[in-house]
């Protein structure tokens, strides 16, 4: 898990924020999901025989397939599995990903109650002895959201339909093909972020203004959560906002408030400054090349004047010949 996923990660696994994640992307900020009925579990799946193609695209050589972030969601007598997964860049198989991890979950649920019914010894007939299953049992649902947090647009497939070629021509079989709708949530192009209750608010409505920095600016000056943030949340917008140096410094520093505007405003500020010191710089540069060069023709007007040949002016004064006949030019005019 690198860096980033392992932010993310800390930061969606606190209960109110992925259940506010929901609520807002899924259900238009009604509080369908409640914090308290979640459980965090083990999103790992160990790869089973045959697999071996899919190392390089999901998992790792060590056989082990991992989500993201994996909850269990009890709600009353009903149970639910709400999984997400974080994109940073852009995955051109995030469908077939999102399936695969879903598959995955549905495999593990049947291998466990199969193993439960065969030790139990409550399988009848030839059909449930064969697959292993009651003819009443019934899986968990899986609820999968593939949260998008790039600058750029996605561009990506969005089902597995859209990962497939179908020819030029429509075909009477395409009817029976079975589509994976993936549930996409682009951050950079959400447009109510007053829909979560959490500080998901600040980051969903600061990320679709990272190209426009004056509106970003603006955005987080007219709202003052944007100066009272968490560290967690800090250390999030941050990173995602491309400032991995106040990311880094969030990890050094433990204050309970972090500025967001200040800290932006003091880094627009600092290139301000340096943009002007550069300038001064490369003015000074100019003027002393300006000066070198003044006092080289001063020197080749009198040598000129004293009626030196070109050629050892060239020597003496260690310029070019172009710079010679320059200034005798402006001393017949």
């Amino acid at each position: 898990m690198g860096k980033t996923d392992k932010i993310l990660y800390d930061y969606l696994s606190d209960k109110d924020r992925f259940s506010d994640l929901f609520n807002g992307c899924c259900f238009e900020g009604r509080q369908i999901i409640r914090p308290n009925d979640m459980e965090l579990l083990d999103g790992r799946y160990s790869r089973q025989r045959g697999d071996r193609a899919n190392i390089s695209l999901i998992g790792d050589s060590a056989g082990v397939q991992e989500r993201d972030l994996l909850m269990l969601c009890r709600d009353q007598a009903f149970l639910r599995l709400l999984a997400v997964e974080n994109q940073t860049q852009i995955d051109y198989t995030m469908p077939w990903r999102c399936m695969n991890y879903d598959v995955r979950e549905y495999e593990k649920q049947i291998r466990q109650l199969s193993r439960n019914n065969r030790k139990n010894k409550s399988l009848q007939g030839n059909a449930e002895f064969l697959c292993g299953l009651k003819k009443e049992d019934r899986l968990i649902p899986v609820y999968t959201l593939c949260v998008y947090y790039g600058e750029e647009t996605w561009d990506g497939p969005r089902s597995l339909r859209d990962m497939m070629c179908f020819g030029a021509l429509a075909c009477e079989s395409d009817h029976w093909f079975r589509d994976y709708g993936m549930n996409l949530i682009c951050a950079n192009e959400w447009e109510d972020s007053d829909r979560f209750l959490t500080s998901l608010r600040q980051v969903f409505g600061a990320l679709p203004y990272r190209k426009n920095k004056e509106k970003l600016r603006r955005v987080m000056q007219e709202d003052s959560t944007y100066r009272h943030l968490d560290g967690e949340t800090y250390k999030v917008l941050a990173l995602l906002l491309g400032q991995k140096e106040l990311a880094i410094q969030s990890e050094k520093e433990e204050k309970e408030e972090w500025d967001m505007c200040k800290a932006l405003e003091d880094i627009r500020m600092e290139g301000f400054e340096e943009g002007i010191e550069r300038g001064i710089e490369r003015g000074m540069e100019r003027g002393v090349d300006q000066g070198k060069l003044d006092k080289t023709r001063t020197v080749v007007r009198n040598m000129l004047q004293r009626g030196m040949t070109k050629e050892d002016i060239i020597a003496l004064a260690e310029c070019s010949g172009e710079l010679v006949e320059d200034v005798k030019r402006s001393i017949k005019g």
